[in-house]
């Protein structure tokens, strides 16, 4: 009866020529699909139908296929002409649901102008990712913009999309994604990087980021400040040792800190002496922590670098009057080491202690 009718309103239409889409039963029960070309002629006062029927089955379960995959696509799907105002041609649910509108709104409020919903700082970069890669001939584009929702609320939205040609017109079918939640911890992890690059900044050490495998090395500004050294720099520790940063006594020691970290060790140290900006011999204790990926390996290592020159030197000159004290002693009858503040004897060997062991307090202006 619905065939009959759409016939008979056709024919009323005036209509000679026309396709109509029904399902059939065979004799089997199978229902199919099919697609009738209806052409009306009249002969001898009688109008008959010349039908030419065509089996769509396949063709419609996989259009309902393709409307099914497109609904449950984690984001939307639509199409769109390729003019100034990005004119919508179709949405699916997510489509609308990422947009924060019905199609009713879409349409009434903006004419389906997607350009009018698009936030106004991101419109010209987006005119510019598509331009790009049409003039040089790719066949698709991929832009992240931020989209004013109905409610007021700004999302952003990864959109991936490819150029489809029609005749003289050109429309383009996109996937589109909500990325907000990517956005806002990629721009919180930019303000704490950026804090504590300020940090870094105030700080005498120097802090860097080793990549185990290119050995690539991101140091802070720090270290063109005391080494006269660039932000990047490759084949490290090598490159290092061999532009004399490192001195030759300390160079082996540089290199096995690294190899240990290489070789999964958690963490490394080591004290080695180099040669600053402007020539002066430094001292430095260097520290590696060790970055492991997901299967366990050693990737990357986080380190610092301690001027410890002072601490050193001390060290050193300690190191040589304990030696010199005890050249001097070697043959010595008696030694004393004299507090003149507390007006006492600290220390006393040989034959001092001898004669004086038995005085308490022995002080030094008694003798």
């Amino acid at each position: 009866e619905e065939i009959r009718r759409r016939v008979r309103e056709k024919a009323r239409a005036g209509e000679r020529s026309f396709f109509l889409e029904y399902r059939m039963v065979k004799k089997s029960g199978e229902i199919l699909w099919v697609s009738e070309h209806t052409q009306l002629i009249q002969e001898n006062g009688e109008t008959h139908c010349y039908c030419v029927v065509t089996d769509i089955t396949e063709t419609k379960k996989i259009n309902e296929d393709l409307r099914l995959l497109a609904s449950n696509i984690p984001g939307g799907v639509c199409t769109v002409r390729m003019d100034d105002d990005f004119t919508l041609l179709y949405g699916n649910e997510g489509f609308y649901q990422l947009y924060g509108y019905t199609p009713q709104e879409m349409s009434l409020e903006f004419g389906n102008r997607l350009i009018a919903v698009i936030h106004p700082e991101d419109v010209a970069r987006v005119y510019d990712s598509i331009e790009r890669a049409y003039e040089s001939g790719e066949s698709s584009f991929e832009f992240e913009k931020r989209v004013i929702r109905n409610d007021r609320s700004i999302v952003w939205l990864l959109t991936r999309g490819a150029f489809i040609r029609g005749g003289e017109e050109i429309s383009m079918s996109c996937v589109v994604i909500d990325v907000t939640e990517r956005k806002e911890m990629e721009e919180k992890l930019q303000i704490n990087e950026e804090r504590f690059r300020i940090a870094l900044d105030q700080t005498s050490n120097i802090v860097f980021d080793h990549d185990l495998l290119t050995k690539r090395t991101v140091q802070s500004v720090q270290a063109q400040k005391i080494y006269g050294l660039p932000i990047v720099m490759e084949n490290v520790p090598e490159s290092l040792a061999e532009r004399g940063t490192i001195v030759p006594d300390s160079a082996e020691e540089f290199r096995a800190l690294y190899r240990r970290v290489a070789e999964g060790q958690p963490s490394s140290s080591a004290v080695v002496q180099t040669v600053g900006v402007n020539g002066e011999s430094l001292w430095a204790r260097i520290t590696l922590k060790t970055i492991y990926n997901s299967d366990g390996k050693p990737v990357r290592a986080v380190g610092m670098v301690e001027d410890i020159t002072r601490q050193r030197r001390a060290e050193l000159t300690s190191l040589k009057e304990e030696q010199y004290r005890r050249a001097i002693l070697s043959d010595a009858v008696a030694y004393a080491e004299i507090n003149l503040t507390k007006d006492r004897f600290e220390k006393l060997t040989g034959s001092w202690e001898a004669a004086y062991a038995k005085m308490d307090p022995l002080r030094y202006s008694d003798i």
